[in-house]
């Protein structure tokens, strides 16, 4: 029984649906217990590295700790290492292992040497164990950077860090990769092995062989050939084909889809960082002595996360998630106020873009779906995203310790600033 129009919808639908749910996992399972190529996969595609920040926020290590917590992943590895040794040993025979046995036995009997010269008594032993314990506790106070529990793992997003400890900050990542890759395997998908196209009037069928087609708005079926021009069974301007074409890909086709999807993989990830970087660079702070008091305080006391709340509308909001409702902090509020607007504005644009696609009679297939809503989704997610965090990004900046003397600066100008006026102001009095 052929299929009719919306089976075949359904059906781009539904595999659609199952690229992005099985890349979500893949991803969120290489997040869970391959964190290293997780985070290897987002500094390629968006060049957004993990790092480990000290007291200081200053970075000391990238991204080179493998993260294995799994403990039955351990235990396969120890046991296959077993079996391993085993193997070997079988083959070497047993004959060497008795002798590595029997030496290691003999030494191990030996009676312990009464007559060794010892350089300390033990109660000199005991009082240099004890005095370095207190040296390496005073050393510990006295570089607390180099104190394990001060260290923190952060994403560097050109030049701003966003501490690694919130569940938020790991979605947002995981989400923002998944509708890359997600869209570039739907590429794949299109070209390799089912396709759908939009036909029209007059034109040209496509070249893919003989595809199920329809128009109108009861999607009335009509066949097309390869070669032949489009007619349909009454006026009407456009329709859509599809066909399932996996039996008839080549090696070429293979082989340059490849580079196609090489080239999305790229452009989707420049994209990204576009929207990002742009969207941080309007949420820039005005500089001052209020601003950076609070940058020195939340940098000195070694946390990554800022506790007061968010002015909004004179009153202050005991939340941190909507400090960019407050435009007076940042340097362009305006600028600001108008790329948010576009932002959300991006996904109301998908369906007239798509109209003038129709109108102006050019090639409509479900890659260009895919483009469009993965475009739209970006544009909302990484402004979420750099809304969210905008604290984090203001207060975890390397140097804070560096920043109090010149804050000190700032404040002792603005003190004689004021003497001054007092002085001229009672002057002329």
């Amino acid at each position: 029984m052929a299929w009719n129009y919306w089976n075949w919808v359904w059906c781009n639908i539904f595999i659609s649906t199952a690229i992005v749910f099985n890349t979500f996992v893949i991803l969120v399972f290489l997040l869970r217990y391959f964190d290293q190529l997780f985070y290897g996969i987002v500094a390629k595609l968006f060049n957004i590295e993990r790092c480990f920040i000290d007291v200081h926020h200053n970075i000391i290590s990238r991204n080179s700790k493998i993260n294995i917590s799994s403990a039955r992943i351990i235990k396969a590895t120890e046991r296959l290492s077993k079996i391993v040794i085993f193997c070997k040993n079988l083959c070497n025979g047993e004959r060497e292992l008795n002798n590595d046995a029997e030496e290691s036995t003999s030494d191990d009997d030996q009676p312990p040497n009464n007559n060794e010269v010892r350089p300390y008594s033990d109660k000199n032993d005991n009082l240099s164990a004890t005095q370095r314990k207190v040296h390496n506790r005073v050393a510990s106070y006295q570089n607390p950077s180099s104190h394990p529990e001060h260290e923190r793992e952060i994403l560097n997003i050109y030049g701003k860090y966003i501490p690694l400890n919130k569940f938020s900050n790991k979605l947002f990542i995981t989400i923002l990769t998944t509708a890359v890759i997600s869209a570039a395997i739907m590429a794949v998908l299109n070209s390799l092995i089912l396709t759908s196209t939009a036909v029209y009037r007059g034109g040209p069928c496509p070249n893919y062989g003989p595809m199920e087609c329809f128009c109108g708005d009861n999607h009335t079926y009509f066949q097309c050939q390869t070669g032949a021009n489009v007619t349909f069974p009454f006026d009407t301007l456009s329709g859509t084909c599809f066909r399932w074409i996996a039996r008839d890909v080549t090696t070429s086709d293979v082989t340059t889809q490849i580079g196609v999807t090489a080239g999305l993989l790229t452009a989707f990830g420049s994209i990204t960082q576009a929207l990002i970087h742009l969207y941080l660079h309007v949420l820039q702070k005005r500089l001052g002595v209020r601003k950076g008091i609070f940058h020195m305080m939340a940098k000195t006391v070694g946390i990554n996360g800022t506790t007061a709340p968010t002015l909004c509308c004179g009153s202050y909001l005991p939340c941190h998630y909507c400090s960019c409702i407050h435009l007076r902090q940042y340097k362009n509020p305006c600028i600001t106020a108008l790329l948010t607007i576009i932002y959300i504005s991006v996904p109301g644009l998908i369906i007239p873009a798509i109209i003038l696609l129709y109108y102006y009679e050019l090639n409509v297939t479900s890659l260009t779906f895919a483009v469009l809503i993965t475009f739209a989704f970006l544009c909302i997610l990484a402004m979420l995203w750099m809304a969210m965090e905008d604290d984090e990004l203001s207060a975890n900046i390397p140097g804070g310790w560096k920043d109090i003397q010149k804050i000190r600066t700032e404040l002792v100008d603005l003190i004689v600033a004021k003497k001054k006026k007092t002085l001229t102001t009672e002057a002329t009095n």
